[in-house]
């Protein structure tokens, strides 16, 4: 396996490089998957109301993501059979063995054109033996749907310093209903410092949800009311303000909106931004 350079705490100890072997790339077993979107093969326009173009495999190296450069496939790749949303290196169409052996955890992830990372599948711990058989990725089921919200505190931008001065450690998107069959992509929590959450959603549903900030030891200092999204394909629902239908790749906005950045708006309408003040 060839060394990759990790700088870890490289300011604080006096600049300090360590190395790892850690480096998936190899030709011990092959390795296949497949994703859904919104529950269904994947398509041009739900690819497009997911903001993905396409999905790749990542290994994780205590948390730290590694792609794999072999392992990049178009949102809507097919496989032998013509499947959607399937590929298998071990087929015509694949590279076969690519994966060095070792244990991993892999997981899928949605990327947009430039790479960055729209959504994320569950990920699995595998071993790929030596011509042993090959590693079955976790199925990616990735939704267009978003609930998430942009917060201040008292009134000042989220930080460590606000965040200190008002008691606040974590801020948290609880759902209170998921609407009878409404799914949620992973729980949506940060540090109060971050200024924004959110996660992913099943569309098709509507999900009633909170704001909540809360101290270190977990105790609930700020709530929202809750609120219900009736989400469809594609839309951003924010807390404190309202869901806005997705217009990308020609969609079309409701009467009176117009589209901005791939979602449907108002003419003037302002981000909502909730002041979490306990």
């Amino acid at each position: 396996m060839r060394k990759l350079l990790l700088i870890a705490l490289g300011v604080s100890l006096g600049g300090c490089v360590a190395l790892s072997d850690f480096d998936p790339v190899g030709s011990a077993v092959s390795i296949q998957g497949q994703w859904t979107i919104d529950g269904s093969m994947p398509t041009e326009s739900s690819c497009a109301a997911l903001g993905a173009n396409r999905v790749r495999v990542t290994f994780l190296d205590v948390q730290r993501p590694v792609p794999h450069a072999g392992l990049f496939f178009s949102c809507t790749a097919a496989d032998d059979s013509g499947d959607v949303g399937v590929f298998d290196t071990a087929g015509r169409r694949g590279r076969g063995q690519v994966v060095a052996a070792g244990d991993w955890r892999v997981r899928l992830e949605a990327i947009d054109g430039t790479g960055n990372v729209v959504a994320i599948g569950d990920a699995a711990d595998v071993t790929a033996e030596l011509e042993g058989p090959p590693i079955v990725v976790p199925q990616g089921e990735f939704f267009t749907g978003t609930i998430g919200a942009l917060f201040d505190v008292q009134g000042q931008g989220a930080s460590l310093m606000s965040c200190e001065a008002a008691g606040l450690s974590t801020v948290h998107v609880v759902f209170d209903s998921l609407g009878g069959g409404g799914q949620i992509a992973s729980d949506a929590s940060v540090p109060c410092a971050a200024g924004a959450l959110g996660t992913r959603v099943l569309p098709g549903f509507d999900y009633t949800a909170h704001l909540e900030a809360r101290d270190e030891a977990g105790a609930v200092l700020f709530a929202t009311a809750s609120e219900t999204f009736s989400v469809a394909t594609g839309s951003r629902c924010r807390i404190g303000g309202r869901c806005q239908s997705f217009c990308g790749a020609g969609a079309d906005c409701p009467s009176g909106e117009v589209c901005s950045g791939d979602y449907c708006a108002l003419p003037g309408e302002a981000t909502p931004t909730l002041s979490v003040a306990p």
